[in-house]
């Protein structure tokens, strides 16, 4: 039967004739002593059971006494209601719901193995909205156990293993035995989290093989590809990414009518008041690192000359997402547009009855991005910006904010789809942590007993070979040190075990090894830079978080930009040359051997590192890097050299 309104108001009207007409057989057979009652008896439950169920399905609150009034002992009509409460994203009531629809399915015991698997696996993505990672796992583990065939159950349930990085293994594993073609690209993932960057990729590409058109391997992959060696400076993974994009504008040339799609409406001639309008388009407006870098923007743009448009993509609002959201609506022109109902098509309509001049991708290829919507060009000017690496690889994406120092002219930004523009100062803006600690004042050294901590708080992907090989080098050259790593993959023994094979095959014992997972909060994240002298940054995909945050802690972070290196290698150097160029000559390198002594020298002068604890965060403060008023104007004058008058 058809769930549209109008068929379930008729089957609602139905089932209630149906049942007033057994109703009134049951008192008529009780007053002869028929023996027919039992059977109208079980008639009038399951109407009863039936009509409950469709007046849930309708969605209305007020009909829940109604259908709990039919059938108080059906776990069905639970399940109903914890279904319609979940629509209305009511997870926190939704839980006891489903709570009282599992003790009824067995209390009662008419309740499947399949259906009491539904009821587990219900409440573990009730968990996982709710942000409830331990009771997640549990609820899921009696999915499976209740309902061991099923696919999507072991895929979920090797999701949540690999979320908190403890089990790694394990989750690729169950990822693995669902079969499940989302399945592939899920443990892609958690194998990349471990730095086995190629069997992740293998995985990406078998998900490729079984569903060409996968909404998110394909990204996966190209994403992974960044991790590899760039020896020809990265022009390779360009090419790649350019070939992905080249395949998306073909396809979308034959399946997207323009003029339907836009229902044949004429662009507006823009801008406006003399103001350009301008579109943010990310997943990212959370807990995360895009976040760092786009809050100046945000906090700092002249509403005189634009008009934001920030269209958040994300299931999840958190305190970050709220301070976001209140920076835009401070600005009676500005909007905040929740975007995450809307499918690719929905969202081209949305940008381009938003009259947006500029549209800015702020995700490239990392997760959850909507590249198919720029392929579309829904606005006048499209721009990849920050939270991706390298080229977005569409033929319709037309420019890439970049820097001098991340893509030196003459020397990238060969195979880009995109036209280079770049920024007078560095292409990031940096807005520190609220809560980060206080940074300590003497070297860490100074209390360890002159042990030389030298870290790196960056995923283990980013951790290559020549990396491994150069830092195993520094730590044979300075006996008397050892090396801080802390990732997310580091709480999984069999990462842990591959780290210490590594650097032990490079003669680094694994006593020399602290190997550390995810920390609670950003706080005691920060806080762990207290425990660094020197952070050393990897190759060929550096850090750019992690890096800005060692700084704003006070601790120096060595780098390699070698010539003809690809963007991704040079981001850090571009961050450290806004401190200012004593610090950026202290730390930036051209070749491996220049690295080498510079780390060295930094972890021997205990007096220089008390003073970078000491003057790191106030040159960042007081420098471009975190100008936000600065960085904005730059940003707006490159926008308005790119929209044609």
């Amino acid at each position: 039967m058809s769930t549209a309104p109008g068929n379930l108001d008729e089957a609602v009207e139905a089932l209630k004739r149906a049942l007033q007409c057994l109703r009134e057989e049951h008192r008529a057979a009780a007053l002869a002593s028929d023996e027919s009652t039992e059977g109208l008896t079980k008639a009038i439950e399951n109407v009863s059971r039936g009509l409950a169920e469709t007046l849930l399905k309708k969605g209305d609150e007020t009909l829940w006494l109604e259908a709990y009034q039919l059938a108080p002992d059906d776990y069905r009509v639970f399940q109903a209601k914890a279904a319609m409460l979940h629509r209305q994203r009511n997870f926190a009531v939704e839980l006891p719901t489903l709570g009282t629809a599992i003790a009824l399915a067995e209390l009662n015991g008419d309740a499947g193995n399949k259906e009491k698997g539904a009821l587990w696996a219900a409440k573990a993505e009730c968990y996982r909205l709710l942000d409830d990672w331990a009771n997640c796992k549990e609820a899921m583990e009696k999915a499976v156990d209740a309902d061991p065939s099923n696919k999507d159950y072991l895929h979920r349930l090797g999701a949540i293993y690999g979320v908190s990085g403890r089990n790694l293994d394990k989750a690729v594993k169950l990822c693995r035995l669902s079969g499940e073609v989302e399945a592939f690209n899920t443990a892609g993932i958690f194998l990349r989290d471990m730095g086995l960057t190629q069997a992740a990729i293998a995985s990406f590409e078998d998900c490729i093989r079984a569903e060409p058109d996968h909404r998110h391997a394909p990204h996966s992959r190209l994403m992974s590809l960044n991790y590899l060696p760039q020896h020809d400076g990265g022009r390779w993974v360009s090419e790649e990414h350019c070939k992905w994009g080249n395949a998306v504008a073909a396809r979308v040339e034959r399946e997207i009518d323009k003029a339907s799609l836009f229902g044949g409406e004429e662009r507006s001639s823009r801008p406006c008041k003399g103001r350009l309008r301008i579109g943010y388009l990310s997943p990212d407006f959370r807990g995360h690192s895009v976040s760092y870098f786009v809050e100046g923007l945000f906090r700092s743009h002249d509403p005189s000359k634009v008009e934001v448009y920030a269209y958040h993509d994300s299931i999840i609002n958190d305190a970050v997402t709220l301070r976001l959201k209140g920076r835009i609506e401070k600005n009676p022109d500005w909007r905040w547009v929740d975007v995450h109902e809307l499918d690719d098509r929905q969202l081209c309509r949305r940008i381009w009855h938003d009259r947006i001049d500029v549209l800015v991708d702020l995700a490239g290829h990392s997760g959850n991005n909507r590249l198919l919507v720029f392929a579309v060009k829904p606005a006048r000017t499209t721009v990849t910006y920050i939270g991706y690496p390298n080229t977005t690889g569409l033929p319709n994406m037309d420019y890439r904010l970049v820097d001098g120092v991340t893509d030196p002219i003459g020397d990238s930004g060969e195979g880009y789809s995109e036209k280079l523009v770049r920024l007078p100062h560095c292409f990031l803006c940096y807005s520190p942590p609220l809560n980060a600690p206080e940074c300590s004042l003497e070297a860490p050294q100074r209390r360890s007993g002159g042990i030389v901590t030298f870290g790196s708080f960056n995923t283990l992907a980013k951790l290559s070979d020549d990396t491994i090989r150069v830092w195993s080098g520094i730590l044979l050259q300075v006996p008397n040190s050892r090396l801080l790593l802390k990732s997310k993959a580091l709480a999984s023994a069999a990462a842990v075990d591959r780290m210490k094979r590594l650097f032990s095959a490079q003669g680094v014992s694994p006593e020399r090894l602290v190997l550390v997972g995810m920390t609670p909060s950003t706080a005691t994240h920060l806080g762990m830079y207290g425990d660094i002298d020197v952070c050393l940054d990897p190759w060929p995909y550096a850090g750019t978080t992690t890096s800005a945050e060692a700084m704003y802690m006070g601790v120096p972070v060595v780098t390699l930009a070698s010539k003809g290196a690809c963007h991704s290698q040079r981001v850090t150097a571009s961050l450290a040359h806004a401190i200012g160029e004593d610090y950026a000559s202290a730390t930036v390198a051209a070749t491996e051997a220049e690295y080498i002594q510079k780390a060295i020298k930094l972890s021997a002068d205990i007096d220089g590192l008390d003073k970078w604890r000491r003057t790191l965060r106030r040159l960042m403060v007081e420098g471009p890097l975190c100008d936000s008023e600065r960085h904005a104007g730059e940003v707006e004058a490159a926008y308005i050299g790119m929209v044609p008058t």
